[in-house]
């Protein structure tokens, strides 16, 4: 009944994170509005935003396809705003002159991050996860080295403290997390024409995605998520919802998992002990 299967990414990223307080790949207002299948749609502010060009979908345009200029714009989302907003000299100068020739080779990293900054755990595996360049801090170039080489650095630099990890802004605090580092948690409706549905979505599990946020976003990549979490996304099953309350039991984890997905059990256990045991739509 319960699966094994162990998100390989979120290992990765947490342990690249490892100097940092809190590693956070979190779900961050209604990722429906994010342009996760694909297509272009509007964020959930209604925003579009882009690179130096900002709202006006030009050759800047951290939301266009770094490789194709006949595609159409991908949704704004908290990733491609928090770089715009935070890392905009560094977007400008990636950009060059708006022109393919005249665009830096790291530009197509930033879009790809900007454009990508979700990864997806549940029965459909794992949607890619395009900020890599920006999950650890690199060391400083030293001065009398290639100014490209050093801005390219700087661009790293700044997305991976003020848009990949809690360095930039107090999300702890706020119980949410760094905008280009999401986690989609979704389960499989019973429909094969229906859209999975999100873990914010479910009577039950938007308890969890509503209060424990960093936690979830925390422990992303653990088995945990595979082996209880995604069920909470679709509680209308009730096997699955007797899978998710399993969450409430303390002891399970330490038979289950070790090292980092046993404290990830733990951490979820308390955010379901704290937020969901008395909830209705979860029992």
């Amino acid at each position: 009944m319960i699966s094994r299967r162990l998100t390989a990414f979120g290992i990765t990223l947490a342990t690249s994170l490892a100097a940092c307080s809190l590693v956070v790949i979190g779900e961050l207002g209604d990722s429906k509005d994010w342009g996760l299948d694909g297509g272009p749609s509007q964020s959930s502010s209604g925003s579009s935003s882009s690179g130096s060009d900002a709202g006006s979908g030009g050759a800047c345009n951290i939301l266009a396809s770094p490789y194709f200029d006949d595609e159409a714009p991908r949704a704004a989302n908290t990733c491609s705003d928090c770089i715009n907003q935070q890392c905009l000299s560094h977007v400008t100068y990636a950009c060059g002159d708006g022109g393919s020739g005249g665009r830096k080779p790291w530009w197509s990293h930033i879009a790809n991050c900007a454009q990508g900054p979700f990864l997806k755990v549940g029965e459909n595996g794992n949607q890619a996860y395009s900020c890599t360049d920006y999950t650890a801090a690199q060391p400083s170039i030293g001065s009398g080295a290639d100014p490209d080489t050093v801005e390219e650095r700087e661009s790293e630099n700044c997305i991976f403290a003020k848009c990949v990890t809690d360095a930039g802004a107090d999300y702890v605090k706020r119980n949410e997390a760094p905008p280009c580092a999401q986690c989609v948690i979704e389960h499989d409706s019973p429909s094969t024409e229906a859209k999975p549905q999100k873990l914010d979505d479910d009577p039950c599990g938007k308890c969890l995605a509503q209060n424990c946020a960093l936690t979830l976003s925390n422990c992303c990549g653990s088995e945990v998520m595979d082996d209880f979490v995604t069920y909470c996304a679709y509680t209308q099953n009730p096997d699955n919802l007797t899978i998710c309350q399993q969450l409430a039991d303390s002891d399970a984890g330490r038979t289950l998992f070790s090292n980092r997905d046993k404290d990830c059990y733990a951490q979820l256990h308390q955010c379901w002990a704290d937020h969901c045991s008395g909830n209705p739509k979860c029992q």
